[in-house]
């Protein structure tokens, strides 16, 4: 079933006056069109997020032509960029990346990681959203813009060294806050008080860069992944079964593509019906 794509359409970007019912329709189709095209990820929440900011940015063009645009995007960032490892069964990488930026949290600002610590703030209570949306979901239209041009430059990790950033410069205030308070900062809404897009960027690429000055990039992402592959040795097996299995998937998809047999964007749900929906846990 894909009730869960029609449930989403009215939770993506709510707020937003130009995500209309046009939009929404176009957003309907091009999941649907992924899901069956890619049954083994089918769809997940999260995705319409992505799906959604690409309708936003696409160009202006007719709505078949943007539609066409956005789902043949939607698709690259899902399988050249490897975002379609997100949303696989038991969310492996999405593990993977939390445990990083949790590390790195601890090591780099203990101060503020002592006091979530205090406040019983874990990562999942805000990253999962973050991540799993590639920060469509929280900020606003041309904040996310940027970041995702450091996300396309610097592959899906680049959203640990982010979410790092972010923090970073929410320092001061969020050591000020208690529980709600910093659950309410952090939930990103709204432009006021915000940092710039370029000043995340910049707070990124400080974390990045581990031996400052000598512009070497750093190494302790690698390093985090090696102990997380032996410390969870259930969630590395199946991130490896996924990376290998949805590669097969994507050579049979891709032939589909070529040879034009992708399903149209504008065919009926009915005749898509079958294809998996995970909700997130």
């Amino acid at each position: 079933t894909l009730e869960s794509v029609g449930k989403d359409l009215d939770r993506t970007f709510p707020a937003r006056e130009d995500f209309d019912e046009s939009r929404k329709k176009q957003l309907e189709s091009l999941l649907t069109a992924y899901a069956y095209t890619f049954p083994r990820v089918g769809y997940c929440q999260g995705m319409n997020f992505l799906a959604g900011f690409i309708l936003l940015i696409s160009p202006p063009e007719s709505s078949s032509s943007s539609s066409e645009h956005a789902f043949f995007m939607f698709v690259e960032i899902m399988a050249k960029f490897k975002a379609k490892l997100l949303f696989c069964d038991g969310l492996p990488l999405l593990k993977l990346y939390t445990y990083q930026f949790q590390a790195l949290l601890e090591s780099q600002l203990p101060d503020v990681h002592k006091h979530f610590v205090r406040e019983n703030i874990t990562p999942e209570l805000y990253v999962t959203k973050w991540f799993l949306t590639l920060f469509t979901q929280p900020l606003p239209l041309h904040i996310a813009a940027r970041l995702w041009d450091i996300i396309f430059c610097d592959g899906l990790e680049s959203m640990v060294h982010l979410a790092l950033a972010i923090i970073k410069l929410f320092r001061a205030r969020l050591l000020r806050r208690d529980t709600e308070g910093i659950m309410e900062l952090l939930s990103l809404k709204g432009e006021s008080g915000l940092p710039s897009a370029n000043s995340i960027v910049q707070a990124a690429v400080g974390f990045r860069t581990a031996q400052k000055g000598r512009g070497k990039p750093d190494t302790r992402l690698a390093l985090l992944t090696s102990t997380w592959l032996r410390e969870f040795p259930e969630d590395a097996t199946r991130l490896r079964e996924s990376r290998l299995a949805l590669l097969g998937e994507d050579g049979s998809s891709n032939s589909k593509l070529d040879s034009g047999a992708t399903p149209s964007l504008e065919m009926s749900l009915a005749d898509l019906g079958g294809a998996p929906v995970r909700d997130l846990p």
